[in-house]
């Protein structure tokens, strides 16, 4: 797991790696986590005080209970931590690992946590709003839970979550890879109760358009000038570099 907590560090990819859906769908929510991120990047005390924080919350349990992925980097557990800092080796290096590594951990795994705590509020206040609570509405918070994981890239593999240390070695983010297949599959959708259908719909209609915003803009900005400096889109699904931007 090495190699990749390297990659994934000195950056703050978050918000528009395994957060980006939810990032483009909850701007609001978005901007709070971010600057979250930017303190506890750079405070551990920061960092250990929201845990602290979220642990006397009196929905703590109910988080718990709907299996929300809240990542815990205190935890001796491997599976308890974000994938793509699944493991503490590099952090004990001199400098770089207790540093700018544990920084960049704390920074990645602040935004995400923040984001599905919030999320889980903002729904779960919905709910309450329309009288369905954790104890008569169960089935309904364990589905929301499962929805904004995959929202935030962290789709629980199920039986072969213990297996997610050996599964990182082999796959980049297994979860994440996850979570993605969910939020394209149409089983998963109709079998989403009526109030999470209408959040996705809404949520994906904005990832997806903002995502051929971008594409198109880059298509423009390619276009004309020398045949050997612009940017060239990929817009066949049969390649592999579909949606892709590229620099020639």
């Amino acid at each position: 797991n090495i190699p990749r907590t390297l990659m994934a560090s000195m950056d703050y990819s978050a918000p528009l790696r395994q957060g980006i859906v939810a990032s483009l769908a909850n701007p609001r929510i978005a901007a709070k986590a971010f600057g979250k991120m930017l303190q506890a990047s750079f405070s551990q005390n920061e960092f250990d005080r929201w845990f602290y924080e979220l642990k006397v919350d009196p929905r703590y349990e109910i988080i718990q209970k709907t299996k929300l992925a809240v990542a815990d980097p205190h935890s001796p557990y491997l599976t308890a931590q974000e994938e793509a800092y699944m493991g503490n080796i590099v952090e004990k290096v001199p400098v770089i690992g207790s540093w700018l590594v544990k920084g960049s951990e704390r920074a990645y795994v602040m935004y995400l946590n923040k984001m599905r705590v919030d999320l889980f509020n903002s729904f779960a206040d919905k709910f309450e709003n329309d009288g369905k609570t954790y104890e008569n509405s169960k089935d309904l918070y364990d589905k929301m839970a499962s929805y904004v994981n995959n929202q935030t890239g962290s789709w629980h593999l199920g039986k072969f979550e213990n297996f997610a240390p050996v599964l990182n070695a082999l796959l980049f983010s297994p979860r994440l890879m996850a979570s993605r297949i969910n939020m394209l599959n149409p089983v998963y959708f109709a079998r989403l109760p009526k109030e999470l259908k209408v959040a996705y719909a809404k949520d994906m209609s904005i990832f997806i358009g903002a995502g051929i915003a971008v594409l198109g803009l880059a298509l423009m900005a390619g276009g004309g000038g020398d045949d050997d400096d612009k940017l060239t889109v990929e817009w066949d699904p049969r390649s592999s570099d579909f949606g892709k931007i590229r620099h020639r």
